[in-house]
């Protein structure tokens, strides 16, 4: 048996509600079920001879029914209740049970006013949710007597219920309504409903000035009143006035409305009262008055400088508590030559309409006013030469960077000099590249003017006069800004100057290339154009005399001259395209092409690992742009560059880079030999290539060098192909250590050692060269190959750490310890052993650690030398890991090796160890 599925689990008090349980089977007979709850919060019909709804039940289930139901009326609120229904004693249907809550039927309170006030009468209703009889229904209405006061007006029907309260103190309350009723048919009490309403009871008062003003001067007298004064009997009302120390009350305190006089000024008058009615309500005025005249602000630059003929905006911010608009006048200057425009309450435009070479100082008068008076502020305006009336301002003519430069400016000299007679006028211009430049000129009708030119610097340069001989020919200018002062002599007071400024970047075209300035020492060359704007004019005649073109790639030519052999690095790092460059000799169009590279043949890998090319340009460069580098005969060369379309996404023509510089050829000398780099093992191998030395020679050098460091003690192997160069090997300080003429030098035993290289390529044939470096381990012999601690007096330390399960050959240790006369037995055969030798040149305490959880260690420390040493102490670290002695000054070898204490541990490893000496 169960609950039908949907039954209430949620109901209001007050209201019948039906359930039905469900058998899952027809009954077989007439069954009696049994009713009941949890709590004592649900009435069931009466059944049997009781004529009550009781907190029990029953009810008649028939025969060949699947189903029964039941009414049920709640009276009370419970958060969760059980309903039980169940099958007489001995039945078979069970239980069932179901979860309900149930809740007093909230209703809404409304009141009859918008805003309560203080003093106020008001309404407020319930209306129900449902219509019941009138006479079974009583409203109990709760509130704060101390805030609100019972009307004794209530009244209630069936469908509503309403009340009066008056409003007795300010603040917010809330009002409580719980409604009781009775059923007469379960003849019970319950709860009908219940509501409630927080209102907010706010102050009747306001204060406010009777004849509103902003201003107001001394001595003068302001009326305030009180508004919303509720005059109840049943709530007394107190008025106290107060005001600020500008003003004092001229009437009786406790008036309505009450006046008060000024008697200071330069601040806000305010005024607050207090009104005492059922609590405190401290009441301010709704506006502040300022008395007296305006005021200053005193933090407001009143200092501007302008150029002559120009327009400044200013904001004027000064002035504070006035009314109407601000006001100008100007008191001293040029006052022909400026004019004020007020662009709005605040903001003035001043234009000068002086010539730009005149300066003025103006001085302009704002005023601000107010019903008690007037304030100003006066503001300074230096009015400066405009630009063209010196270097620091000098009037900018033009840039010149790519192709050529045509500029002509026409200056009316009124609005330049007004009307002086003679003056200096300066210009600037700038060449970002050098330019050939045709003759500066600035004519007055038909007069020249006399000129001078400056460079940045300002100092005068000829190079824009030209001589006397050829007064229109071209001069070369160098990149740079300049300064072009004009000496202008006005005979007549004529009105206009004409300026001319022509030139021409070199580059454009075929027969005039730009031209690259070679220098002695250190030079570098570096330009870009965009071949957008360029010519296809680019042609040859190969081998066979047909004529090659560039048929869609304009192009950019430089001119070149060298004056002895000179090694150049050529690259088109930075451009926006790829490349193509020709290197040409001879007048074009019968030159020839010395060399020839598209960025589509670049070795991009060979770029990125050539010594002699910076770090910075490989960083740059990309495959599709052309780099190379060769060495260059004296003579006169042409450099023909262009973009070069490889892809469908390439581009005809862009942004081409050329670079040329001289490329110090590397390992020309100690100082600039190639670094092979510092080797802190115990053993290396290294190789460093050379695949072309074919420069070294065409250089005139005899030698190659290379510099490189060993750290740890190896022995040190040096060696050139197959024996084909003689070598030699000089210490940090180029001293010569050993040199051998069938290219290997062999160094038995060193350590923390710098080395130059020197080969000699002079008198060999071959143009590639590979130098092999061996770094031979050391310690794995007691025979001239122990590892060489060094030589020591003075306090040292050393450490080393070596894995003796390592692949290669060990000398097995042996001495005669006693237990033969004629042999020397190994000392634990099992073991690979590591030695080491040192020397100390004064006694020393010997501190010996081999830290670490790798395993036990042996030590021997030996005097002699094999085989017929002795030992001068031996032990084990099975106790300790640390031991501490002290030595005679000697030489000694130190032996290790591992002990294999049991089937699961090794007899090589790791070995660290850390030596320490302190002199006694």
């Amino acid at each position: 048996m169960k609950f039908k599925d949907g039954s209430l689990t949620k109901v209001l008090v007050g209201y019948p509600i039906s359930y039905t349980v469900e058998f899952g089977k027809a009954l077989s007979k007439d069954t009696t079920l049994i009713l009941s709850t949890s709590s004592s919060v649900v009435l069931f019909p009466p059944y049997g001879t009781s004529p009550f709804w009781g907190v029990a039940g029953q009810v008649e289930c028939k025969a060949k029914s699947t189903s029964c139901t039941f009414k049920t009326f709640w009276i009370k609120a419970i958060e969760s209740a059980t309903l039980m229904v169940s099958e007489n004693i001995g039945g078979e249907l069970g239980t069932a049970t179901l979860k309900v809550k149930a809740e007093v039927e909230k209703f809404t309170l409304k009141i009859s006013d918008g805003e309560l006030k203080l003093g106020q009468s008001f309404q407020v209703r319930c209306i129900y949710s449902r219509v019941y009889s009138a006479e079974c229904l009583d409203p109990q209405w709760s509130y704060d007597t101390d805030k609100l006061g019972y009307k004794n007006s209530s009244y209630a029907d069936g469908s509503f219920c309403d009340t009066w309260f008056e409003a007795k103190k300010v603040g917010k309350t809330l009002i409580k309504l719980e409604i009781d009723g009775r059923d007469q048919a379960v003849n019970s009490g319950f709860i009908f409903g219940c509501g409630e309403l927080e209102v907010d009871i706010k102050s009747p008062y306001t204060l406010s000035m009777v004849n509103p003003v902003d201003f107001a001067c001394l001595g003068s007298t302001l009326s305030y009143r009180i508004n919303g004064l509720i005059n109840n009997p049943s709530i007394p009302e107190v008025i106290s006035w107060n005001c600020s120390n500008n003003g004092k009350l001229t009437s009786a305190q406790g008036s309505n409305p009450a006046s008060f006089k000024i008697i200071s000024e330069g601040s806000y008058f305010k005024v607050g009262a207090v009104v005492i009615a059922n609590g405190k309500h401290e009441l301010s005025a709704d506006k502040n008055v300022w008395i007296g005249k305006p005021t200053v602000s005193q933090d407001i630059v009143r200092e501007y400088t302008m150029d002559a003929g120009s327009e400044l905006t200013l904001e004027i911010n000064d002035f504070n508590h006035y009314m109407g608009d601000i006001t100008y006048a100007i008191e001293s200057g040029m006052t022909d030559k400026l004019t004020i425009e007020e662009l709005s309450s605040k903001s003035f435009k001043i234009v000068s309409k002086h010539p730009r070479l005149l300066t003025d100082v103006l001085k302009v008068r704002f005023t601000a006013s107010n019903p008690c008076g007037s304030v100003f502020s006066v503001y300074t305006i230096h009015v400066e030469a405009a630009p063209g009336s010196s270097y620091d301002k000098p009037l900018y003519l033009c840039s010149l960077s790519d192709h050529r430069v045509s500029h002509y400016s026409e200056y009316n000299l009124d609005e330049i000099a007004g009307d002086m007679k003679d003056f200096k006028l300066y210009f600037s211009f700038e060449l970002l590249r050098k330019a050939d430049f045709y003759p500066l000129r600035a004519v007055i009708g038909q007069t020249d003017m006399l000129f001078k030119v400056y460079n940045a610097e300002r100092k005068e340069v000829n190079s824009f006069v030209p001589s006397g001989d050829e007064p229109y020919s071209v001069i070369e200018v160098p990149a740079g800004l300049y300064y072009w002062v004009v000496d202008v002599k006005r005979i007549n007071l004529e009105m206009k100057l004409n300026v001319a400024v022509r030139g021409m970047v070199r580059g454009l075209y075929l027969h005039y290339p730009y031209v690259v300035d070679v220098k002695e020492g250190t030079w570098e060359f570096h330009d870009s154009r965009d071949t957008t704007s360029y010519f296809q004019e680019f042609y040859y005649f190969d081998e066979q005399g047909q004529e090659v073109r560039t048929l869609e790639e304009n192009n950019i030519y430089y001119i070149m001259t060298l004056k002895k052999p000179t090694p150049l690095l050529v690259h088109s790092a930075d451009s926006k395209t790829s490349t193509e460059v020709h290197i040409m000799q001879g007048e074009p169009y019968h030159w020839k092409v010395l060399y020839h590279e598209r960025g589509s043949s670049l070795d991009y890998l060979a770029i990125k690992e050539d010594p002699d090319i910076p770090q910075e340009v490989k960083d740059k460069i990309y495959e599709g742009q052309t780099c190379f580098k060769r060495i260059f005969e004296p003579g006169e060369y042409r450099f023909v560059f262009n973009a070069a379309k490889l892809t469908n996404g390439g581009v005809h023509n862009g942004l081409v880079c050329v670079n040329i510089l001289p490329y110090w050829v590397q390992g020309t000398s100690f100082a600039n030999a190639y670094e092979l780099g510092t080797f802190t093992g115990r053993e290396f191998n290294a190789e460093q290539s050379l695949p072309d030395i074919s420069i070294h020679r065409r250089l005139g050098l005899e030698y190659i060098y290379f510099h490189f460091a060993v750290e740890k003690n190896v022995g040190l192997s040096v060696g050139v192909d197959q024996d084909r160069f003689p070598l030699a090997l000089y210490d940090s300080r180029q001293n010569k250590i050993i040199e051998n003429t069938n290219g290997v030098c062999l160094l038995p035993d060193v350590a923390n050692m710098e080395f130059y290289v020197e080969v000699k390529i002079g008198e060999a044939s071959y143009d590639s060269l590979t130098l092999n470096l061996e770094g031979v381990f050391r310690g794995n012999s007691p025979i001239n190959r122990s590892y060489n601690i060094g030589n020591y007096d003075t306090d040292f330390s050393f450490g080393d750490s070596v894995d003796t399960s390592v692949s290669r050959y060990y000398e097995p240790f042996r001495y005669n310890d006693g237990t033969s006369d004629d042999h020397y037995p190994i000392i634990t055969p099992e073991a690979n052993h590591i030695y080491y030798a040192i020397t100390l040149l004064k006694a020393m305490e010997i501190e010996l650690e081999m830290p670490g959880d790798y395993g036990y260690v042996e030590y021997h420390i030996m005097i002699g030398e094999p085989y017929e040493w002795r030992p001068f102490v031996k032990g084990t670290t099975y106790n300790t890991r640390k031991y501490i002695m002290k030595i005679p000054a000697g030489e000694y070898k130190l032996v290790f090796n591992f002990i294999k204490l049991s089937n699961g541990s090794a007899w090589n490893g790791l070995i660290n160890l850390n030596i320490t000496g302190r002199v006694v």
